[in-house]
């Protein structure tokens, strides 16, 4: 018993340390682009200034108006690299809660009476002492797997964790 209430110490803890890290790791980033985002709009500011005093010196001097432009480009660039590493953090995040979902949901089940989690093996409910179903083989071979990881019972028709629509094609 205490080793389960480890675990899910362990598994809070786990959840809690990647949304925050994540969470803080974008903002860093978001932080970043902005200031990118500021830049490039000072550069389009310099860029039209320079175009204009080379139009009315009658000197359009194209290097000038290269080097401003490149710059931007430059900037344009850091900021599509930060909106991928943004994507990336946020699928890694994803990929480690969808995991430890799967590991949940393979590993419990929910009791019908009140939703508490049982050992899939358990034959009455911890929190509430209900009689647990029988889970079949049939059950378990047509068992459906939400998008976001989630096993659910073979006549589930949305998914426990996320609320998502189960369409025939989940089924595993």
């Amino acid at each position: 018993m205490l080793e389960k209430v480890k675990k899910g110490i362990n598994k809070g803890l786990l959840s809690a340390s990647v949304i925050s890290s994540t969470y803080l790791e974008i903002g860093k980033i978001k932080g970043k682009m902005e200031k990118e985002k500021e830049e490039i709009n000072q550069c389009f500011s310099e860029l039209g200034n320079q175009i204009y005093e080379l139009w009315k010196a009658d000197s359009m001097d194209m290097s000038v108006i290269d080097n401003i432009c490149k710059k931007i480009q430059s900037k344009e660039t850091a900021v599509e690299t930060y909106v991928q590493e943004i994507v990336r953090l946020e699928e890694e995040k994803e990929r480690v809660l969808k995991k430890e979902n799967r590991l949940d949901t393979e590993t419990y089940i929910r009791c019908q009476t009140c939703g508490g989690k049982n050992a899939r093996d358990g034959k009455f409910c911890v929190q509430c002492g209900s009689a647990l179903p029988n889970i079949s083989q049939d059950e378990e071979d047509n068992k459906k797997t939400c998008s976001c990881g989630a096993v659910c019972g073979s006549d589930a028709k949305f998914c426990t964790v996320c609320g998502k629509l189960l369409l025939e094609e989940d089924i595993k």
